[in-house]
């Protein structure tokens, strides 16, 4: 389980074609990772939302950042496996 506490990140970006990339490439190498979405809109900036499923979908929207989050003991590998591609 990834929490707070064991993360690692690996990516921060607003939709696009290198988060999608991200997200795949992780999923094929069988490395778990997590993100989460961060508005200006939200009351807070550090209050975060769940990823839609249709966020593909949507235009490059500046005000979302997007965070994709691996556990510390796979950082290393997925580090590597991103380079690659």
């Amino acid at each position: 389980m990834i929490t707070i506490w064991n993360q690692r990140e690996v990516f921060i970006g607003n939709p696009s074609k290198e988060l999608k990339s991200t997200m795949d490439t992780l999923s094929k190498n069988k490395i778990k990772y997590k993100y989460r979405v961060f508005s200006d809109s939200s009351v807070h900036f550090l209050n975060s939302t769940i990823a839609s499923l249709g966020i593909f979908n949507q235009k490059n929207d500046c005000s979302k950042i997007y965070y994709v989050y691996v556990h510390k003991k796979d950082y290393v590998n997925a580090v590597l496996v991103l380079q690659k591609d």
